[in-house]
């Protein structure tokens, strides 16, 4: 999980984590309000990119490894925090260790949260209390 920020401009959902900020077009009606969020990214919706850019998380590669069709990336954030990062292997570019990288999240897969985690914020998730 990853702390963010949702804000709503001109009737537009925006996610903000760190200096990363893009568009949600999933948020429910009644959420659409300015607030803190927990992010949940598994670890093949993350977007690596190998060259540092604009509106993106800056992390370091750790470690790469190739495991035929997928390549495991183990990064780190500036503030220190650990990911890893799954994503279709070619023989050709995978990153070395000490590598600056951008991040950036596939919207489309993620999952936003309450900033106590106990609702999901996104439109077709059921938000089901476990009853004993």
């Amino acid at each position: 999980m990853m702390k963010g920020r949702l804000k709503v401009q001109n009737s537009k959902a925006i996610l903000e984590v760190g200096q990363y900020k893009t568009p949600l077009n999933t948020v429910a009606a009644n959420h659409m309000k300015d607030q803190d969020v927990q992010v949940s990214v598994r670890p093949e919706e993350f977007l690596l990119s190998a060259h540092e850019g604009d509106n993106a998380l800056s992390v370091t590669v750790d470690d790469a490894i190739f495991l035929g069709l997928n390549t495991h990336y183990h990064v780190s954030f500036d503030d220190g925090t650990k990911a890893e990062i799954i994503q279709e292997s070619t023989i050709d570019s995978t990153i070395k260790a000490g590598s600056r990288v951008s991040l950036r999240l596939n919207t489309d897969k993620i999952n936003i949260f309450s900033a106590d985690g106990g609702q999901n914020l996104l439109n077709g998730v059921r938000n089901d209390a476990v009853r004993a």
